[in-house]
């Protein structure tokens, strides 16, 4: 397919990133690498290593490949990529300052959660930083940039054509001094640039070399943001976990880094569902289920528009799996926007109806642990109420007082203007039947 290249988005050491179109009009941000630089094995590895890393994921925070890869006569290698609206938030940060704790964390465990996908899918970026996090308009995020990520399954060496990769200031220890590197070199990377988020300000200093700046990275303990923004104890000790120069210290997975934010920040909520004596719901001794067979949270994270966006994680831990959505889930976390309990799928422990779980009594749980603990219902990021949560009783007072006042005021002028008041009374009682229907549909929800 034949690209038209209308301008570019950015530059850098190895190629360009072009703003072009394709055959049918659509924007796409076209990757070139050099020939300067094609021309050495090993940097053609990475542009393959890119195209095979990003041809396994399909996730909304990832960007996608949306063309074939392809090369030019003078050994230039081109790779057509979704074109993602927005700003990076090295952008969005030199121009508005660090973001408040509620949007840092909001935003961090959005791409948490996509490194978890990437993670799982045995690839690790590491070249995390702020410049490869896009911020689109609606809030969303989305990670760019695979040119140097690897199969976790292949290997651990760090040296590429005599250079250490990555970006200085956001590699790891191990990633700087090319020990073994596994996925919790992207663990240091984001509690880095959890770091920049709050505080506007790169967490290890860049030396006037490289080799000062190596020495920075192994050497200088990263402060806690709490001495620089207005950052609570506990999120101190969230991020200070994460940067920790011994990776086994570190939290071990993109998943437990987001659930110790959201602890930290007050919004954990879950139920642990199976046979141990310790679950908080039981389930029947049976062969089939694991003493722990999954767990259930309860998540909410904030919109634009000030909205609050509630949903659910199923996370399976068993032996049998379990089925969602006509899927059998089997170690795997499942994602849910919640609406309302009677729109949830169908939760079966090891793929057996009889082994269905109870939605009512598991979100009444989670409700108990404050999650919608702001009675504004979850409405899958439009901020309406839900019906389990019923009607708001504010609302609810308005809509019927309104129509006694309509009938009040017609009972005043049936003297002196009786077609007014008839009309009025009309009107009045057509609102008062509307007011009794929205009653009933919300309560059948």
């Amino acid at each position: 397919m034949a690209y038209q290249i209308v301008g570019t988005l950015g530059s850098g050491g190895m190629g360009n990133v072009y703003d072009a179109r394709d055959e049918q009009g659509r924007r796409v941000a076209l990757k070139m690498m050099s020939a300067q630089v094609t021309c050495y094995p090993e940097y053609r590895d990475l542009f393959n290593a890119e195209v095979a890393a990003l041809q396994k994921l399909n996730h909304p925070s990832v960007v996608q490949v949306v063309g074939q890869a392809y090369s030019d006569q003078q050994g230039n290698l081109y790779l057509p990529m979704q074109f993602i609206d927005g700003v990076t938030l090295e952008q969005h940060i030199k121009q508005h300052g660090a973001f408040d704790i509620e949007q840092a964390a909001d935003i961090m465990c959005r791409i948490l959660t996509a490194i978890d996908y990437v993670h799982a899918r045995q690839v690790i970026h590491r070249d995390i930083k702020p410049s490869n996090i896009m911020l689109r308009s609606d809030g969303t995020v989305c990670v760019i940039d695979f040119g140097i990520a690897k199969d976790s399954r292949i290997g651990s060496s760090g040296h590429t054509v005599g250079i250490i990769l990555g970006t200085s200031g956001y590699m790891s220890p191990e990633q700087t001094d090319a020990n073994h590197i596994d996925h919790r070199t992207d663990i240091y990377s984001l509690g880095c640039l959890l770091y920049y988020m709050l505080t506007a300000k790169h967490p290890v200093a860049k030396g006037n070399n490289s080799m000062e700046t190596r020495i920075n990275i192994l050497k200088t303990e990263i402060a806690a943001p709490s001495t620089v923004a207005g950052v609570s104890n506990k999120l101190d000790k969230v991020l200070l976990r994460a940067v920790d120069k011994n990776m086994t210290l570190r939290y071990q997975s993109a998943k437990d880094f987001r659930d110790a934010i959201e602890q930290a920040m007050g919004r954990t909520a879950y139920v642990v569902v199976g046979k141990a004596i310790d679950c908080d719901i039981r389930v029947p001794n049976h062969n089939e289920i694991s003493r722990r067979h999954l767990t259930i949270y309860g998540r909410k994270e904030s919109s634009t528009g000030g909205y609050t966006r509630y949903y659910l994680e199923v996370e399976d831990h068993s032996t049998n799996g379990t089925g969602v959505n006509g899927r059998l889930l089997h170690r795997e976390t499942y994602h849910i926007d919640y609406t309302s309990t009677s729109q949830l799928p169908q939760l079966m422990m090891a793929g057996r109806l009889e082994y269905s779980i109870d939605w009512s009594q598991v979100v009444a749980m989670l409700k108990q642990q404050g999650w919608m603990s702001d009675d504004r219902g979850g409405d899958g990021g439009s901020g309406g109420g839900d019906g389990d949560d019923g009607v708001d009783v504010g609302w609810c007072l308005l809509a019927f007082l309104i129509p006694i006042a309509g009938w009040i005021r017609a009972y005043t002028l049936r003297a002196d203007n009786p077609k007014s008041a008839w009309w009025i009374a009309i009107c009045a009682t057509i609102g008062f039947v509307v007011y009794v229907v929205t009653i009933l549909l919300s309560s059948s929800l």
